[in-house]
């Protein structure tokens, strides 16, 4: 797995944790301790789990808030479950669930909701966000597209990482507002008007492959 697909002016931004069989427990207890750390919603990564084990992580990606950037960041954990355990998390109760592709849905990333790059034709106001699941690697191959960064006015290339098909977004929770620990918001972290009540937020749930068994944890928050 890539460490990043952001470019490189942003990767100063992120603490980005690469992939190792020795070390996914650890990486993940040092992003939701940057979490807990610069969110106000403490509890906002309890869905993932307390136990990792190798044999079962297919892929992750982390990019927890940190101090060059902290007013954005997402964790995402892609394990190997069992048809038991994929039903009980599919048994409970859930702001949003269905397929990935939903009309419902808009997709959280740090180029589209700042000011300069969001798209005005769009209603956030009734959509319900979601981390871009696009970050991690399901093992379904990869394209390249284009990001716009506002900061150096140019498109950068980046990494996208083919879905599985049969994928379906589980969210818990959702909610807009604000809730960061450093209340400062400076000029580079002002968010698109359009976005409305969602300028900050966060959201968090599952993704479930059922044909893979593959069950994803994730959150984003801006």
């Amino acid at each position: 797995m890539e460490p990043s697909k952001y470019f490189p002016i942003f990767i100063l931004s992120f603490l980005i944790f690469s992939c190792s069989s020795k070390s996914q427990l650890q990486d993940l207890e040092k992003a939701k301790r940057s979490f807990r750390e610069y969110s106000t919603h403490k509890e906002i990564c309890d869905h993932f789990p307390n136990e990792v084990y190798k044999n079962k992580v297919i892929s992750y990606f982390f990019a927890p808030p940190g101090p060059s950037n902290p007013q954005f960041g997402e964790l995402h954990l892609i394990l190997k479950m069992d048809e038991d355990e994929i039903k009980t998390i599919k048994s409970g109760k859930y702001l949003f669930s269905g397929p990935v592709d939903s009309d419902q849905l808009w997709v959280v990333t740090l180029d589209q909701i700042e000011y300069y790059s969001c798209e005005d034709s769009v209603d956030y106001e009734n959509l319900t966000p979601i981390a871009d699941l696009s970050n991690v690697d399901f093992g379904f191959g990869s394209y390249t597209d284009s990001v716009y960064f506002g900061d150096i006015d140019e498109y950068a290339p980046v990494d996208q990482y083919y879905l599985p098909p049969d994928m379906e977004v589980f969210v818990i929770d959702a909610k807009a507002g604000f809730f960061w620990e450093i209340e400062e918001v400076p000029e580079r972290y002002r968010r698109c008007d359009n976005l409305q009540s969602w300028k900050n937020g966060y959201s968090y749930g599952y993704a479930i492959s059922e044909e893979n068994n593959y069950v994803t944890y994730w959150v984003v928050a801006w």
